[in-house]
């Protein structure tokens, strides 16, 4: 309902409609419909997550960790579909409830980094790492927003994925 209407134009009547459950159900759970999409956002970030962690045991060069990272970023944004642009909008927003989870997940990501990559690497500033993550960010945003072909977005994990290393993982 969010992605096809959008976060201003969409009401919980949109959304009882969508779910199929009762005013008194909905307001048993939620609030209102920014807690809708609060838990949405959470969800999707926790899930994006743990597939992060599940690559920590994956042997393997940096680099190869780095490219597999980048690739499963925006093969779950692929996955997730619409929403995730819309959900990435509103947690720019500083105002917003779904900012904290944000900079949580960034946090999170950040210490992946680190921990992935550190103990064979120079470590590096973490606004090396949060400067990465924001050109994830970013990426996606702009793909997402312009509805951007497979071609365009295999190419966009391979820019990433080159940048990555090239910051993290320079050749001596």
């Amino acid at each position: 309902m969010f992605a096809r209407k959008g976060l201003e134009q969409a009401t919980v009547n949109d959304l009882l409609d969508a779910a199929q459950v009762s005013r008194r159900t909905f307001y048993k759970y939620f609030a209102n419909k920014m807690e809708v999409l609060e838990g949405i956002y959470q969800t999707s970030v926790v899930l994006l997550l743990a597939r992060f962690r599940e690559m920590q045991q994956v042997a393997g060069s940096p680099q190869e960790w780095l490219r597999a990272m980048v690739g499963r970023f925006f093969d779950y944004h692929l996955a997730v579909g619409p929403i995730i642009r819309l959900m990435q909008e509103e947690a720019l927003r500083a105002q917003s409830p779904l900012a904290a989870h944000r900079q949580r997940a960034h946090q999170e990501m950040l210490r992946l980094l680190v921990e992935r990559l550190e103990p064979e690497l120079t470590p590096r500033d973490p606004l090396v790492y949060q400067a990465l993550i924001w050109a994830l960010e970013a990426a996606s945003l702009d793909l997402l927003g312009r509805s951007a072909s497979r071609q365009e977005i295999e190419q966009a994990k391979a820019v990433l994925g080159d940048l990555l290393i090239a910051s993290l993982c320079p050749v001596s």
